[in-house]
């Protein structure tokens, strides 16, 4: 027979900061809808925009990127809230390189990953596809520069700027 005292005291039960996040309070938009969705939205805008500068007003247009920013936005912070981030951390897509390490959270990171530091293979294979994007743009970013500030004595490259 087991004799338990009146007087225990009940485990200690942890701060919400302390105990990790379950899959139900997370929630938000998870790594396939995130793409999916800003994919969609991409689209979509590729779409509207030469309607919106046939109507050729100021308005219009500043109203549709502030509308495209509110939506890109929100689809952000849905996707921080699924890894387990801050949401201040949306901010951190306006400085440079922090931006890249952010969008590479939302890219490839799994659900919860801000608590698991666990990546998926899935995960793996959009981390590599996301990388080799990101140094094929600085690359073609740095033949431009290249090609601008060594080729602008050339009379062929003059040739060509002045025919564009």
């Amino acid at each position: 027979m087991v004799l338990v005292s009146p007087h225990v005291t009940p485990p200690r039960v942890p701060e919400d900061e302390e105990r990790p996040q379950s899959k139900t309070e997370r929630r938000g938009f998870g790594r396939g809808r995130y793409i999916f969705t800003l994919a969609l939205f991409s689209a979509a805008t590729f779409l509207i925009t030469p309607l919106l500068r046939n109507l050729d007003t100021y308005w219009v247009t500043q109203g549709g990127c502030l509308v495209a920013l509110f939506v890109y936005y929100y689809i952000t912070l849905a996707r921080l809230k699924n890894l387990g981030m801050n949401r201040w951390w949306a901010l951190g897509q306006f400085v440079p390189l922090l931006n890249l390490w952010i969008g590479f959270r939302l890219f490839a990171c799994p659900e919860g990953y801000a608590t698991s530091r666990k990546q998926d293979g899935a995960g793996v294979a959009l981390a590599v596809f996301y990388w080799l994007v990101v140094a094929l743009v600085v690359a073609a970013f740095a033949f431009l520069a290249y090609c601008l500030f060594f080729g602008a004595g050339s009379q062929e490259l003059q040739r060509v700027f002045k025919e564009a």
